[in-house]
């Protein structure tokens, strides 16, 4: 639509008061119930006047309708050139509105999401969570926000959702407004940042052990062994000695054991494997059978070799204590991943129970190395006794 110059309305209106003027000078005597020539052209100026009015009102209404078009054009710029995802939903979820930045965010044309429920397009394990927002923001009627895993295609990526609602009326019934931003970038510098802290945790833990572990050695263990000899000085029965040395190797001997477990200097002159089968010996008795089978192809890193001690170490402890196992078997596997696989004859526990594993076991512990190592945790409970855990890690 051509857009009138500041003179052209001033035209217009010339032009229809002429034409008013030619309407009472040719319309003869048809003057109607009008009483006198006086009052028609009162009557008719008052008129023209309405009429130039109108038309002024009309020319600033559809000034008024080009700026609100222009201004249209500016927010659909903006809304479909915006940095975030704006996505328009009703009140199940579906995708009624979505700007190009939401299109590009989950790699799909616009065709294609709107109508679809936006459940569809986001990762199962979040799915609660997206449920509780969209009811949220409903319920409540004010701003709200989550966190979950989104898929793109092929792949996924973190996001961040921002909504509130618009209640139109009953024919339009609930709009939810959702603005979902990616946090891959934010989410991947707050996990880094998290397994920085694990991991000066976890290094403060085993400096701590070895220290203990140390002084057990160093100053316990020397003390028993000093009495030992002493004893061998003593002039006493040999029942009595027979005893007495007897328990002094026991605590000797546990001693060792204990120091051991808190810092086996064993693995890192020699490494998993060997200390792998020195904790086998160890545990070892007529009662229990401790079965260790490692393929390395060579020594792991070392805080790798500590992580995984660390893990077999707490599952096994798990076998003896809670299962009541006679018999477990560690393996322990380098490919591609780390793979190790610990399983017993133990007592093993309910799977289908609300709560099948036992507090105490340990588990948050193991949980945390292998956070740091980007791994997975599967516990197969199913067996009519026993349990197997398989546990995956990524080399760094």
């Amino acid at each position: 639509m051509p857009k009138k110059t500041a003179r052209q309305p001033v035209e217009d209106f010339t032009r229809l008061r002429s034409e008013a003027e030619k309407l009472l000078t040719g319309a003869g005597g048809d003057a109607g119930p009008i009483s006198s020539q006086g009052d028609q052209g009162d009557l008719l100026h008052e008129l023209h006047v309405h009429q130039i009015e109108l038309e002024m009102q009309n020319e600033q209404l559809r000034y008024a309708n080009e700026e609100l078009e222009t201004q249209r054009d500016k927010f659909a710029g903006l809304y479909d050139l915006a940095p975030v995802g704006y996505f328009i939903l009703d009140e199940y979820g579906i995708v009624k509105e979505l700007n190009n930045t939401g299109c590009a965010m989950l790699d799909m044309p616009r065709g294609g999401m709107v109508g679809k429920n936006f459940l569809n397009f986001i990762d199962d394990n979040d799915s609660a969570v997206f449920i509780n927002f969209l009811e949220s923001i409903q319920l409540y009627q004010k701003r709200d926000s989550c966190r979950l895993t989104m898929l793109k295609r092929d792949s996924k990526f973190y996001a961040q959702l921002e909504g509130k609602v618009n209640l139109q009326d009953e024919a339009e019934k609930i709009r939810c407004y959702v603005a979902v931003i990616d946090i891959t970038d934010r989410k991947s510098a707050e996990i880094d940042h998290e397994k920085a802290i694990l991991a000066a945790t976890i290094n403060s833990q085993e400096n701590e052990r070895k220290r203990i572990s140390e002084s057990l050695h160093d100053s316990v263990g020397q003390l028993l062994y000093g009495i030992k000899l002493k004893m061998d000085e003593l002039d006493i029965s040999a029942g009595y000695y027979k005893e007495v040395h007897r328990l002094l190797d026991q605590a000797i001997q546990e001693t060792r054991n204990i120091s051991f477990e808190l810092a086996p200097s064993i693995l890192k002159d020699f490494g998993l494997s060997i200390s792998l089968s020195e904790m086998a010996r160890r545990l070892s008795t007529e009662h229990l059978s401790l079965q260790v089978h490692t393929e390395l192809g060579g020594r792991l890193d070392f805080g790798m070799e500590v992580a995984i001690f660390r893990i077999v170490q707490e599952l096994v402890n798990n076998s003896i204590k809670h299962a009541a196992a006679s018999v477990i078997s560690v393996a322990v596997k380098r490919s591609d991943n780390i793979i190790i696989e610990v399983s017993d004859n133990g007592k093993g526990f309910d799977d289908k129970s609300s709560r099948p594993i036992p507090k105490g076991t340990g588990l948050a512990a193991i949980r945390n190395r292998i956070s740091l190592y980007s791994g997975k945790m599967q516990i197969d409970a199913r067996k009519p006794t026993g349990c197997r855990v398989q546990i995956i890690l990524t080399e760094n």
